[in-house]
C-alpha cells in the first residue's frame, strides 16, 4: 500500500473530459466539476436565511449545461453570461440532451464513490 502524495492527489483529481454519442446531438464532450466549480455552485444556491433561491432551482438544467458541455480540449461551450441565453431555448428539444447528460454524469459520480 502506498501513501497519499500531494503530487499523487493533484495527479489523480485533475478534471476529465470524456467523450460521448447523444442521439440527435452527436458527440458531445462533458467535463467534470473542478472542486471551485461545486463550492461556487453550492454556496451560490442559497439565500441568507439558508434557504434555496428559486433562481437556483429555475437554473438548474442550464447551470448543468454551463458547467459540463465543453470542447474536445476541455474549454467550456458556454459561461454565466450565457444562461440568459439558454433559458430562452426551447425545453423540449433540450430534454433528450440534458436527460442524457443527467445519466452520464450519475454514473460517473458512482463510479467514483
Amino acid at each position: 500500500m502506498t501513501s497519499l502524495t500531494k503530487k499523487a492527489l493533484f495527479d489523480s483529481c485533475t478534471p476529465d473530459v470524456t467523450e460521448h454519442q447523444v442521439e440527435g446531438w452527436g458527440t458531445v464532450y462533458l467535463k467534470t466539476l473542478t472542486e471551485l466549480q461545486r463550492s461556487t455552485r453550492i454556496a451560490s444556491m442559497f439565500d441568507d436565511k439558508g434557504e434555496v433561491k428559486p433562481e437556483s432551482r429555475i437554473r438548474q438544467r442550464v447551470n448543468l449545461l454551463i458547467d459540463h458541455l465543453c470542447d474536445k480540449s476541455g474549454k467550456p461551450l458556454f459561461n454565466e453570461g450565457d444562461a440568459k441565453d439558454l433559458l430562452k431555448l426551447d425545453a423540449v428539444k433540450l430534454d433528450a440532451l440534458i436527460e442524457k447528460l443527467s445519466v452520464i454524469l450519475e454514473d460517473s459520480e458512482e463510479g467514483n464513490e
